[in-house]
C-alpha cells in the first residue's frame, strides 16, 4: 500500500490544476451536448424547451420552478446544469487521471467511450435512483429509461473530451513517468 500513495507524488500542483481543469472543460463540453438532447426530448414529449431547466431549477427553487418566469427557470436551471456537469467532469477527470493505471496505459476511443458511459449510468443511478427518491420526487416524472441514456450519452461524450484534452496535455495524464 505504501507504494502505491508513493507513486502519485510526482503530481505537482500544477498537474492537478490541470487534471481539474480538463475535466471542468470536458464536463462543459458533455453537459452541452446533454442539455441540447434533453431540451428536444422534452419538446418530442410535448412539455417544451423549458421543462429540463425547470427540472433542474427545481432542485434549488422546489417547485416554484414550474411556475416561475423562463428567465428565473434559465438561469437557475443553468448553473444547476452547469453546476453538476462540471463537478461531474473533474470528477471523473481525476479518478482516471490519478489513478495508477493511467500512468501507464493509454485510455483508446472504444475503452473511453465504455468507461464514460460507465460513469454516466453511475451519475443517473446517484442522482436519480439515490438522491431524486428520497429528496425530489417530482424528478421520477420524467421517462427514467430516457433519463439513463441521455446519462450514458453524457458519459460517452465525457469520456472522449476527457481522452483527447488529456491527449494535447503538456503533460498527459497517461504518458509513462520515471519510477
Amino acid at each position: 500500500m505504501e507504494k502505491a500513495s508513493m507513486d502519485r507524488m510526482w503530481l505537482t500542483r500544477t498537474d492537478r490544476i490541470d487534471t481539474v481543469t480538463r475535466g471542468a472543460i470536458a464536463g462543459s463540453i458533455a453537459g452541452a451536448l446533454f442539455a441540447a438532447f434533453q431540451m428536444v426530448a422534452a419538446v418530442e414529449a410535448g412539455s417544451g424547451a423549458l421543462w429540463p431547466w425547470r427540472m433542474a431549477a427545481s432542485v434549488v427553487i422546489g417547485g416554484e420552478a414550474f411556475v416561475a418566469s423562463a428567465g428565473v427557470a434559465l438561469l437557475a436551471g443553468g448553473l444547476v446544469h452547469l453546476l453538476l456537469s462540471v463537478a461531474s467532469g473533474v470528477t471523473a477527470a481525476m479518478l482516471y487521471e490519478w489513478s495508477q493505471w493511467s500512468r501507464t496505459h493509454r485510455a483508446n476511443p472504444a475503452l473511453a467511450c465504455f468507461a464514460g458511459a460507465g460513469f454516466g449510468g453511475l451519475i443517473w443511478l446517484v442522482n436519480f435512483a439515490v438522491i431524486a427518491q428520497a429528496f425530489i420526487p417530482w424528478m421520477w416524472r420524467p421517462d427514467q429509461s430516457l433519463q439513463l441514456a441521455l446519462h450514458l450519452g453524457y458519459g460517452v461524450a465525457l469520456g472522449l473530451a476527457l481522452r483527447e484534452l488529456g491527449r494535447h496535455a503538456m503533460n498527459p495524464p497517461d504518458s509513462a513517468q520515471p519510477a
